[in-house]
């Protein structure tokens, strides 16, 4: 019986912290355009890299135009990252130092095919 007390109340504040902690940084906040191209100087809590996934979910869409990312990030940042394959062509904006120990920048690659639409958008780490 005094396990079982133990257990629970061990276990509880173990499954608050669990159930209030966003699992990951990049869903924090909604995208917001105006954010993200204030957001010049990326590093460790960068505004970007918490809008990432919601970036990804509701406003980078297969076939949209380079011209319309571009209008909605602002001008990619150069970077010697990922490498374009068949006629296609990636473009990177740094979101900050978010993965792992927050030592290395991530980015959020964004492919384009030969008629410059979106293909696909990952993030990296270098």
């Amino acid at each position: 019986m005094k396990a079982a007390i133990w257990a629970v109340v061990l276990g509880l504040p173990i499954l608050w912290f669990k159930l209030t902690t966003p699992l990951t940084p990049y869903d924090d906040e909604p995208f917001n355009s105006d954010a993200w191209t204030a957001a010049t100087d990326c590093q460790v809590g960068c505004v970007r890299g918490k809008m990432v996934y919601n970036l990804q979910d509701r406003y980078l869409k297969a076939g949209m135009s380079k011209r319309e990312v571009v209008k909605i990030l602002g001008p990619a940042n150069p970077s010697s990252g990922p490498k374009p394959r068949n006629n296609h062509s990636i473009v990177n904006y740094l979101i900050g130092n978010w993965s792992g120990m927050k030592i290395d920048s991530d980015f959020l690659a964004i492919e384009f095919d030969e008629n410059q639409r979106l293909v696909q958008s990952w993030m990296w780490q270098s």
